[in-house]
């Protein structure tokens, strides 16, 4: 019984741990400045840890729900990464043209 209690409220903390990426996405993209304060070390890391994370899970659990949950972490991790790379990127050459 506890051993379902659990996993039920493991998957489903996990799951909803996929929403909690959007408002940070949100801030990111409408960020005017090279968004400083977003660690692309730190967003890296997590994004590795979702992506063993869900290898674990397919390969030596065989969890297909473990695997998809972790995998879609990975890509909101992933978004956050490229959002951040790509405002540092325009922020970066809309600087060189103005010198």
């Amino acid at each position: 019984m506890l051993e379902q209690v659990v996993i039920g409220t493991y998957a489903a903390v996990n799951s909803l741990r996929v929403f909690s990426y959007l408002p940070q996405i949100a801030k990111v993209t409408q960020a005017r400045d090279r968004v400083e304060a977003i660690s692309l070390l730190t967003w890296t890391l997590w994004t590795f840890s979702n992506v063993t994370t869900s290898i674990y899970g397919a390969l030596i659990v065989g969890d297909t729900l473990l695997m998809s949950i972790f995998a879609a972490n990975a890509v909101c991790c992933l978004a956050v990464i490229a959002i951040v790379v790509w405002k540092r990127k325009c922020h970066d050459e809309q600087a060189l043209r103005y010198r």
